[in-house]
């Protein structure tokens, strides 16, 4: 695992170096300064491009949730389906229902994403909220603000989604998945 998913506080800190060594340099005027304030600038690009390059497994799931709704914001349904596992039945028949009953999702924002990793590294839980409006068959244009907890599976190479508990936005307590609140 990765010291940080936040390449930022090492950054800052090397930044923060280079300006003291610079200060520093600028009254003793010894070279050996300027060359450790330069480092301290080249440690904190190479921060950058190291935290970029290393991925680690709650960026993965982050990634697979936000691809998820990002193909559910879409209306695709198929694309929705291909983050849950074949075994959760139960959650893709919620998926299609969902794609039934709405006509169209006009805005969707997903915000507040925390993953957590479970059972040495198998499993993981996201907790996040969605926000936005669709028209949905039933009721017209409407206003939703959700919170959701998932329960994902690594399945191979790839994370799927094997439970979904829908959470009342401010309370916190599981609510059906097609309640109105």
């Amino acid at each position: 695992m990765w010291f940080t998913d936040n390449p930022w506080p090492p950054i800052v800190l090397f930044a923060c170096l280079a300006v003291v060594f610079f200060a520093i340099w600028t009254s003793k005027r010894r070279n050996i300064l300027l060359v450790a304030a330069a480092a301290m600038l080249v440690l904190g690009g190479a921060t950058y491009v190291l935290e970029k390059s290393i991925v680690t497994d709650e960026e993965l799931v982050e990634r697979e949730l936000l691809q998820m709704t990002d193909a559910f914001h879409q209306h695709d349904i198929d694309g929705t389906l291909e983050f849950i596992s074949v075994q959760a039945e139960p959650i893709r028949g919620y998926v299609r229902q969902a794609g039934d009953l709405l006509t169209e999702i006009h805005t969707l924002r997903i915000t507040d994403v925390d993953v957590e990793l479970l059972a040495e590294g198998s499993r993981a839980k996201t907790h996040f909220r969605a926000n936005g409006e669709a028209t949905a068959i039933a009721v017209g244009r409407h206003r939703f603000s959700t919170r959701w907890e998932l329960t994902w599976q690594r399945e191979g190479e790839t994370w799927k989604v094997i439970d979904v508990e829908r959470l009342d936005p401010i309370s916190g307590e599981t609510i059906t998945p097609f309640s109105w609140q």
